[in-house]
């Protein structure tokens, strides 16, 4: 009886995805979006503005490397401990941010956003850090898509039939380096659907 539930819940859920997929590639224009997010329940899954509001500015490699030059960021595009040290280089803002990125834990990480920018793995992904790679190049080019393992996830449900793997990608929670095929796949559809103007950006 387990199994049979189970079974049930996998069916509605490649159901669901499918039909979403279905609305996102058939709409004619962006008021439907509204349309799909109500129709669906997808009320709680949108972005929140107020927590994510929309970046306007692009960050070049001309200004990495200026960054390189000045001495913040070392040969493997890690910031140095010169955002550290009591300078007058370094403004308010700037010292707040590195403040709460020192105290989350989070130094290194900017490392892959950079490698993004750089597009430092011509058209590849590295081993790891692929999300925050793939923010990058949106840092770069706003053309491209942020990703993340829940639009992943949702892809790969949405391009299988076996119900054994699709129980796989629901457990699906960090992006590697096998998954660069799917997420190429991915970054491609989006890009298709933004270039026949279905969406506004």
């Amino acid at each position: 009886m387990k199994n049979c539930n189970t079974n049930d819940k996998l069916v509605k859920i490649k159901e669901k995805i499918d039909n979403i997929f279905i609305r996102l590639e058939s709409t004619e224009n962006n008021d439907s979006k509204n349309a799909i997010v109500n129709d669906f329940n997808l009320e709680k899954y949108i972005i929140n503005r107020k927590k994510y509001p929309n970046i306007q500015f692009n960050l070049s490699e001309r200004e990495i490397n200026e960054l390189h030059e000045n001495g913040f960021l070392d040969d493997n595009n890690q910031l140095t401990t010169k955002l550290s040290e009591n300078t007058n280089q370094i403004d308010p803002i700037t010292k707040l941010l590195y403040s709460m990125l020192w105290k989350n834990g989070d130094l290194g990480k900017e490392r892959n956003i950079i490698n993004g920018i750089l597009n430092s793995f011509d058209d590849d992904f590295p081993e790891n850090g692929i999300v925050f790679y793939q923010f990058g190049k949106f840092i770069k080019n706003h053309n491209e898509p942020i990703i993340d393992q829940h639009v992943i996830r949702c892809f790969l449900i949405r391009n299988e039939n076996n119900y054994q793997n699709i129980k796989m990608y629901l457990r699906l929670e960090t992006l590697t380096k096998r998954h660069i095929d799917v997420i190429q796949k991915y970054i491609k559809w989006v890009n298709n659907i933004l270039k026949i103007g279905k969406y506004n950006t």
